[in-house]
């Protein structure tokens, strides 16, 4: 919708210009790309936008160039060209700060060229880090001890520490280089300046003996018997001269025997002497009566034996009596802890931010401070130069960096008081049901501390947001960092290897993730992309990598295998033709390889592979498995050596050898081939840290501690550390989403100080949000009355200072709107108006919401609920109410048949006396009955028990009253003397073919001794098939035999006397699988009839899968007792494999093949019967071109296959829906449009013309909204898929959410109502009346043409879709039927057909079925849409091409 103003003309013109001249310049950006990438000659031809490749001649490494798709980018291609793809190198650290020297390679330059991370652009200075050439020579390598040094480096810390480091240090599973690597958090413990009795002396202890004599009990510690006597000699030496902390004990010792020399001179109690470690001594405003003191510590004495503070570390000189070890998080006196790092002079960092002059900075942030501490400078850095303690300072000062927040927040608990908490609060009510347990003071993490479940929770939700607007993502891309590219190596000092540089790592990590998503975004590598989402994570070894999931546009996603092998490689390459690229595969790309005698992997669970490696060979791609394709792995003999094991193709991960080779790391690239995958996609992505709710019971207090919990459950390792402390995005998406506010009258989130609630209160009154500044802006502005709350974002700015929405200037794709989830279960109210506000525009106040077709309802539940949104019970009584208007008992019956089978209401009985009278009214009238007839009761029991007996259900299901009378079938209810009648007719119209066909099945019926009794009638489209069928079944009929029609479609059952869907005939399961088995018992009627019957015709059996007819095989065997195919029975298949094939979603043509009949190991039994003459057609000339489209024997152009040329007489030049329907359609004028109908490939297309169709017919437009929800769902799912997510999917077979209709409009229907009435799914109706709770047709076509049918709304709940989940959709089970697929189209015959193809076809005879269904050339007509495939390929012609795709394999008989 474009929102444009009076005035914006210049401004368009000028951003018109500004957009072509930024088009240009990409433009000429990705050429120079592809140029630099691909040394070849460009060509334009003339006249079209395509461009050629025209390649050098090139070594053996030379590759194939793209086929003629849309899909063009330099990562989408046959194979690659490793002379062409460069490696990306960062290059060298060339460029530097002009502040504090840092060093930074070149793309990390700022536009500005002044950098932040190291000085905050020169306002952060610090003294330079003061050396010790002792410690240096250790560092560096230098020292005749540093190999002992850096093997212990963190016992030797330890031991020297003045307090001990407490964290659940949790090493990765797995082997590997070394990674420091905690679960929680970090605490540091301190003890008393003596120990307790027999107890070994440690840390701060130490320092009041003599260094010699600590050195020797330090190497008594168990965990230091490898350090080298000297060297802990030497260091002991070295702390206790260098270490004020050290002095500082020592001090506390002397002042301690000193006061003990004056108690026992003045006989009196010896007092408590104490030591304060200060944060700040010269700066610390409060004033203490210290006896001693010198810059970092002082001692006191008194009473309590604690000073007046409560933030700083005191040591006591022992311990007294219910005191144990002090245990505190030591936010920054480093030297405390790691000793080793006793260079910095400047102990004085603050823990938070205390910057409070503009000019002049006092106090540094600790993200500011380590920031400058970690940057690269020429001097010579201690941080980064002590191996594992590297890694441990790192993740102990992002763990000291993230206390401070969590401290804030846990610090101000009551300042973030907000609504959306309030049901928490409620849960902690409802736990406590013990009454000596009281609720403690819960501690909330919101969503805006990063990596929070609320956090994570809310981005998922966020990444709905975008598949909401776009759709399913096309690529799933992985990115691990590889500690060994030269960018790192390079800049490793002597001795370093690269997991003791998380720094390096993290940078290096960075700068590659960057390019690869500037080649994805900008350069279109993939094709271009509509939204891209990604997500840092960390491996358990503590590498990072990066989960990039990428939605690409319509003709750029990859729909096909041929695409989909262009992308994703999953084989070993040729060593002699790609020995780059081998070795990055081998290297990089290689699962495991795991087995029983590898349990110790990660991916091994419970024994197995939890990653189903090794894979299977493959020789094609399989487009869909689950969500995912099953990649081309063929076995072709290639094998390598990987970890000295022989490696084959089932164990390569997925890959795209463009990234591998410019990348050199491993880049796993996944084809998202169904929704699907949505579930599995954002629930890894976002599946944050492994942790439960924890609820912690102390002193019996209920405590809900989310904080402790979060901190307890993650882990953090070095290089995340260093990410973290880089400030590097954790995540990030294409689009900003725009979270709006749901809330109810007067209840919106209030964030509040308890001091001032009367101020929050008040400010509430007139501070709008952005539910209510909505509401003022339909008022004020009726051009945004047409557009939902949920799209307002993408036209307005909501001005958070104004509390206002605004007009944007343009409008802007990339915000994107999304409401706040509500849970049903425990806000209903507020779950209902977010609900309306998904549906209904324009509204002005809350009142207007509550508001239905003129009337205000009481709650917002009761107007969902009129507007049919949420599930309500009394929707039955409300159909039957809109039904007993029409005076129709049969109808009413159905009605009532339909809604116990499609919504099996609890209060089935109650209803059916409610309308018992209206039900049985025509048997009252019938028989003169004024008052309750026990007879006429029966003879409607009897009418509804039928219909539900044709669904395998009956009155007893239901508690329904029980039938005294037996039913007969109503398909086996003919009358000998008239099918007889109509037999002797239809003979005498019979020609050569179909009278031998006739008299062949009849002798078969007839000889009991025939033991081949199975047949199969081909005949192209038109040569009378369903003719010959019925002539059979009369003259089974007419001499009172059983003969039962089925058929693989609704609609083709529906053109035979008796039909029924082979589903429904022989109770097969959807979908079927290869072990599917009918659920008829031998003893049912059902079994019986099939016993009885002398023949059984199958139409369109070609439509079936081998399974149905193994099915039927094994069900007819059963119940004949015998082993002959079908146990004997005459089985007559009819249908043209010229036509369409089973459907088989994702499959490709060899799977098709596989699933056909003709490839079951029972079709040598049948019998060939063929049909020649085309009696549809009546154009000769045109029944000759029909049977070359069929057989695939019409001429290709040059470089094409299966293409071919449109003839000019079948070309639509103008709109396909006015050259079929014309420009203006009535109700009274549609009927005589029934036997005209536009076909697509695919649903997608059929619905855009049905809504084109839906437009120009007059009349007013009648909306149905179904109630959407997951079947079986568990809370999780809930959160995963908010409603407007379930509302947007239509799977196959599904009516929409929204369902536009109009009286006149032409409908098909989706599931069989009645199939022993002809009302089966594919059925024809046009729409005679649209009630609010009911829809009347009447039936175009089959055994019940001109009837009236009432189709209420049903339960439809497929289960065989491309959905991660079940989807529950109560709506009419029909949908537009002006158009359809040409699938669906198969078997009907049409006065005139338009074939409307976007996109070519895409499997076997969908071309020819299009163009068969009309019996003159003149009545088909085609709208090609150009493409890549199609349409208009050669450059100066006007001829029109598309596909004609023909498996030849089908035709061979």
């Amino acid at each position: 919708m474009s929102m444009s103003t009076n005035n914006t003309t210049q401004n368009d013109e000028k951003k018109a210009n500004r957009q072509q001249k930024k088009t240009e310049a990409q433009r000429k950006r990705r050429a120079a790309l592809k140029t630099r990438n691909n040394p070849a000659q460009y060509h334009k031809h003339p006249g079209k936008e395509t461009t050629t490749l025209l390649h050098k001649r090139l070594p053996e490494t030379t590759v194939t160039t793209h086929s003629n798709t849309s899909n063009t980018g330099l990562a989408i291609t046959d194979s690659v060209n490793e002379n062409n793809t460069l490696y990306y190198n960062c290059g060298p650290m060339n460029a530097t700060c002009i502040f504090c020297k840092a060093k930074y390679f070149k793309n990390e330059t700022p536009s500005d060229k002044l950098f932040t991370k190291c000085c905050s652009k020169g306002k952060v200075h610090l003294p330079p880090i003061r050396s010790n050439e002792f410690i240096k020579h250790l560092l560096s390598r230098e020292h005749q001890h540093s190999k002992n040094f850096f093997e212990n480096i963190r016992s030797i810390n330890s031991s020297l520490a003045f307090a001990s480091m407490g964290a659940n240090i949790s090493a990765p599973p797995g082997y590997g280089p070394y990674c420091f690597r905690i679960n929680g958090t970090i605490y540091h413990r301190t003890a008393s300046l003596h120990p307790d009795k027999d107890k070994q002396r440690q840390f701060a202890q130490l320092y009041i003996l003599d260094p010699d004599e600590a050195s020797v009990q330090r190497l008594q510690i168990k965990s230091n018997a490898h350090i080298h006597e000297t060297l802990m000699t030497e260091l002991s030496n070295f702390m206790a001269s260098e270490n004020p902390f050290a002095d500082a004990c020592k001090m506390l010792y002397e002042v301690e025997n000193e006061s003990i020399a004056e108690a026992q001179r003045l006989r009196i109690e010896t007092p408590r002497i104490s030591m304060a470690i200060v944060q700040d001594r010269k700066h610390d405003p409060r004033r203490y009566n210290a006896p001693r003191a010198n810059e970092v510590a002082y001692i006191f004495q008194n009473t309590e034996g604690e000073p007046p503070l409560h933030r700083d570390l005191i040591i006591h000189c022992r311990n007294v009596e219910n005191q144990t070890n002090k245990t505190e998080i030591i936010s920054v006196l480093d030297p405390n802890l790691e000793p080793m790092f006793l260079y910095l002079n400047n102990l004085n960092v603050s823990e938070t931010c205390a910057t409070k002059k503009k000019k002049n900075r006092i106090r540094v942030t600790q993200m500011q401070y380590y920031g400058y501490r970690f940057a690269i400078r020429e001097d010579f850095n201690p941080f980064l130069s002590a191996g594992k303690l590297t890694q441990q300072y790192f993740v102990d000062a992002y763990i000291k960096t993230e206390a401070n927040r969590l401290n804030y927040i846990r610090q101000n608990q009551k300042i973030l008081r907000v609504e959306k908490y309030k049901g928490l609060m409620d849960h902690l009510a409802t736990e406590i049901t013990d009454p000596q347990f009281t609720p403690g003071q819960p501690f909330i993490l919101p969503s805006t501390f990063s990596g929070s479940p609320r956090n994570m929770h809310q981005n998922y939700q966020d990444a709905m947001a975008i598949v909401r607007k776009y759709g399913k993502p096309d690529l799933f891309i992985t990115m691990t960092c590889n500690p060994k590219w030269e960018e790192i190596t390079q800049h490793l000092e002597k001795g370093q290897t690269p997991e003791f540089r998380p720094d390096l790592l993290a940078r290096v990590f960075h700068l590659k993730l960057k390019q690869l998503l500037e080649d994805i975004c900008k350069e279109h590598i993939f094709g271009i992309p509509l939204a891209k989402i990604h997500v840092i994570e960390f491996q358990k070894r503590g590498l990072p990598h990066a989960h990039i999931l990428l939605i690409l546009k319509e003709e750029h996603k990859p729909k096909n295998t041929e695409i989909i092998d262009k992308i994703v490689c999953a084989e070993i390459p040729d060593i002699q033709k790609f020995p780059r690229l081998h070795a990055i595969v081998t290297k990089h790309m290689i699962h495991g390889p795991c087995n029983d005698t590898t349990l110790h992997l990660p991916c091994m669970v419970s024994g197995k592979c939890s990653k189903e490696f090794p894979k299977t060979f493959q020789n094609e791609t399989i487009q869909n498995c689950n969500g995912y394709p099953k990649y081309r792995r063929r076995d072709n003999g290639g094998v390598t050596v990987v970890h000295g094991k022989n490696i084959n193709n089932t164990w390569v991960v997925p890959y795209n050898p463009f990234l591998l080779l410019k990348y050199n790391s491993h880049i796993n690239v996944e084809v998202c081939t169904s929704i699907k995958s949505v579930k599995y996609l954002f629930k890894y992505v976002y599946k944050g840290h492994d942790c439960a709710n924890v609820v912690i019971t102390e002193h019996k207090t209920l405590q809900h501690d989310e904080i402790k919990t979060f901190t307890d459950s993650r882990y953090v390792t070095a290089p995340e550390a260093a990410w973290r402390l880089n400030a590097f995005e954790m995540h990030h998406q294409s689009h900003s989403i725009q979270r709006l506010q749901v809330h109810l009258p007067d209840e919106q989130s209030i964030v509040f100080h308890p001091k001032n609630i009367d101020i929050a209160v008040e400010t509430a009154k007139t501070k709008d949000t952005t539910l209510t500044a909505w509401f003022k802006l339909n008022a004020e502005y009726p051009p945004a009355n047409s557009i939902l709350y949920i799209d307002i974002p993408t036209y307005y700015t909501f001005n958070k200072t104004e509390r206002k929405w605004k007009q944007r200037k343009s409008e802007n794709n990339k915000t994107i709107g999304r409401m706040y989830a509500v849970n049903l279960a425990t806000d209903p109210e507020r779950y209902c108006l977010r609900l309306i506000l998904l549906h209904q525009t324009g509204a002005k106040c809350f009142q207007d919401l509550k508001t239905v077709q003129n009337t205000v309802y009481n709650t917002f539940q009761d107007a969902a609920k009129k507007m049919g949104l949420i599930h309500d019970e009394a929707v039955w009584e409300n159909t039957l109410d809109d039904a007993v208007t029409c005076n129709m008992p049969q109808q009413i019956r159905e009605v009532f048949a339909y809604i116990c089978v499609f919504a099996a209401p609890c209060n089935a009985l109650q209803i059916y006396h409610k309308y018992k009278n209206f039900m049985q009214e025509d048997f009252t009238h019938m028989h003169g009955c004024t008052e309750e007839c026990t007879v006429c009761e029966q003879l409607c029991l009897i009418k509804i028990q039928t219909i539900l007996q044709s669904h395998g259900k009956n009155l007893q299901h239901f508690g329904l009253p029980k039938t005294t009378h037996k039913i007969d079938d109503p398909t086996l209810a003919f009358i000998a003397t008239e099918e007889k009648h109509n037999a002797k007719i239809m003979q005498k119209n019979l020609n050569h073919d179909q009278l031998q066909v006739l008299k062949t099945i009849l002798s078969a019926c007839n000889d009991k001794q025939q033991t081949n009794n199975c047949f199969f009638i081909d005949g192209p489209a038109g040569s009378g098939k369903t003719y010959t069928y019925k002539t059979i079944l009369s003259t089974i009929r007419g001499e009172g035999k059983i003969a039962l029609p089925v058929a693989s479609t609704g609609i083709a059952a529906n053109l035979l006397p008796g039909g029924r869907t082979y589903h429904s005939q022989f109770k097969l399961p959807v979908p079927l699988l290869e072990n599917s088995t009918s659920t008829i018992r031998l003893k049912s009627n059902n079994a019986s009839n099939l016993r009885d019957a002398h023949i059984i015709i199958w139409d369109e059996s070609t439509m079936a899968p081998t399974m149905a007819l193994s099915a039927v095989d094994t069900l007819l065997k059963d119940i004949m007792k015998n082993e002959k195919p079908f146990g004997g029975k005459v089985l007559l298949l009819g249908g043209d494999f010229r036509q369409t094939l089973p459907v088989v979603p994702h499959a490709n043509q060899t799977q098709i093949i596989e699933t056909s009949i003709k490839f079951n190991k029972l079709w040598k039994q049948f019998n060939i019967l063929k049909l020649h003459n085309n009696v549809r057609c009546t154009d000769p000339q045109y029944n000759n071109w029909l049977l070359e489209l069929a057989n695939g024997n019409l001429p290709c152009p040059h470089g094409f296959q299966d293409t071919i040329e449109i003839p000019n007489q079948h070309i639509c030049n103008t709109d396909i829906v006015e050259a079929v329907f014309g420009n203006k359609l009535t109700a009274d004028t549609v009927a005589n449009f029934e036997k005209k109908t536009i076909l697509c490939p695919k649903n997608t297309h059929a619905d855009i013309i049905n809504n084109n169709v839906l437009n120009i017919l007059k009349g007013n437009t009648k909306t149905y909204l179904s109630t959407d929800s997951i079947n079986d769902s568990t809370e999780e799912e809930e959160h995963l898929y908010p409603v407007e997510f379930l509302h947007q999917q239509t799977p196959t077979g599904m009516p929409p959410h929204k369902l536009d209709l109009k009286i006149g409009a032409i409908v098909i229907l989706l599931r069989n109502l009645n199939t022993k009435k002809g009302l089966c799914n594919g059925t024809r109706l046009i729409v005679k009346n649209l009630k609010n709770n009911l829809i009347i047709g009447q039936v175009l076509s089959g055994s019940s043409a001109g009837s009236t049918v009432f189709i209420p709304r049903i339960d439809l709940a497929p289960s065989n879709t491309d959905l991660p989940f079940i989807l529950c959709r109560r709506q009419f089970p029909v949908k537009l039927a002006f158009a359809m697929t040409i699938n669906k189209s198969q078997g009907q015959t049409f006065d005139k057909v338009g074939i409307y193809l976007p996109e070519p076809v895409f499997t076997h005879g969908q071309l020819y079925v299009a163009f068969s269904r009309v019996k003159n050339s003149c009545d088909a007509i085609v709208k090609v849409i150009d493409g890549p495939q199609q349409g208009h390929l050669f450059p100066n012609c006007n001829k029109i091409y598309t596909k004609n795709i023909v498996y030849k394999e089908m035709l061979q008989m």
